[in-house]
């Protein structure tokens, strides 16, 4: 009889033991699934912030560089096209009036009408009034300049500022002021009857179209 109970002493104490490591490993393992579930969840927050938007100082900051890319471009090419006009060669003056009209503003605008009231060679008279389309707020000078080069001897210099002058006549409202001194001009000049034959029919068809 002893013996018998000594047996289910010991079964009852390995069934204890047995117990208890099954506990000890079942919270261990609850204990582990709360910590990655914790870790899981601060992830996404790791991520946003990471992702965070540029604040609107730094944007700026960042788009500083183009804008000054630009600047110093257009300086740079500026200031070629007035070491092509110093040249007595007339195809890089050509040139230098061609970058000026690339580059409209308010110092290019009064070279170019410089170049186009001038006595150089016609080409350049012509590629002078070319470039002043360019311009999209052309002052009440360069109109008029435009306007009197309609009387030019060249036929070339005529139509080129005829069709310079054409050119702000389509950019401009019609109820505009540039677009009202420019058809003014064109009717005086018709009025005038100082124009030649050939350009003064296209200008009676600027002026009944419009």
């Amino acid at each position: 009889m002893l013996k018998i109970w000594k047996s289910l002493l010991t079964l009852m104490v390995c069934i204890v033991i047995l117990l208890g490591a099954f506990m000890w490993l079942a919270f261990h393992s609850s204990k582990q699934e709360l910590l990655d579930k914790k870790e899981s969840a601060s992830a996404p927050e790791k991520l946003t912030i990471s992702a965070k938007p540029l604040p609107l100082e730094q944007k700026s900051i960042a788009a500083a560089p183009s804008a000054t890319a630009t600047d110093d471009n257009e300086k740079e090419e500026n200031a070629r096209a007035q070491g092509l006009l110093s040249s007595k060669n007339d195809e890089h003056r050509i040139e230098g009036l061609e970058l000026l009209g690339a580059y409209p503003s308010p110092i290019n605008e009064a070279i170019l009408i410089r170049y186009l009231r001038s006595k150089e060679n016609p080409e350049i008279r012509s590629t002078a009034a070319i470039s002043l389309s360019t311009l999209e707020n052309p002052t009440t000078s360069t109109i008029d300049g435009l306007l009197d080069t309609l009387e030019d001897p060249s036929e070339d210099v005529r139509f080129s500022a005829l069709s310079t002058l054409e050119d702000y006549l389509t950019m401009e409202e019609n109820n505009s002021s540039i677009h009202r001194h420019i058809q003014a001009g064109l009717r005086a000049k018709l009025q005038s009857k100082r124009l030649q034959v050939n350009i003064e029919k296209e200008i009676n068809d600027i002026v009944r179209d419009r």
